[in-house]
């Protein structure tokens, strides 16, 4: 099994997971470039850290992609996210950056 380090963008800490245990495609451990979906935690670092209720975040809802990264939450987190796209990551990455 493989994990990543945690990413920090603005007030925000993504954790990005891909291997056989996590829900990514492909389904098995490879080079990072390899993977076209990954799974992905997000939690908001600025004072206490605690995962984010992103349905109810303003600034999670004003993301372009909103919608879309919705479809890919696991219902009972709403801030674990499995087989996102590696494209909606990295323009949530950016998005969290420029805030």
């Amino acid at each position: 099994m493989r994990f990543f380090k945690s990413i920090q963008a603005g007030d925000y800490t993504l954790s990005i997971q891909a291997s056989e245990g996590h829900y990514c495609t492909p389904r098995v451990t490879v080079c990072p470039g390899d993977y076209s979906t990954m799974e992905m935690a997000i939690w908001r670092t600025k004072g206490s850290k605690t995962f984010l209720d992103f349905p109810k975040s303003s600034t999670m809802r004003g993301f372009s992609h909103y919608r879309e990264l919705m479809r890919f939450s696991d219902g009972s987190h709403p801030t674990v996210f499995g087989y996102v796209p590696v494209w909606i990551i990295q323009k949530l990455i950016n998005y969290l950056k420029s805030k």
